[in-house]
């Protein structure tokens, strides 16, 4: 199984995000996830993430 994270773990507040009213969500979450994973993908190719 892997997860995907948004964020940082350790923190604590108001953190998450949110969509404008009346937009698809499948359609934004789908965007958000793949914007993190092309962050994901270059910090990686960056020698930056290791997982």
């Amino acid at each position: 199984m892997r997860l995907l994270v948004c964020g940082s773990l350790v923190s604590s507040g108001l953190h998450g995000l949110a969509f404008a009213p009346g937009e698809d969500p499948a359609l934004l979450w789908h965007g958000v996830a793949e914007a993190l994973y092309r962050i994901r993908r270059a910090d990686r190719l960056h020698g930056r993430s290791t997982t």
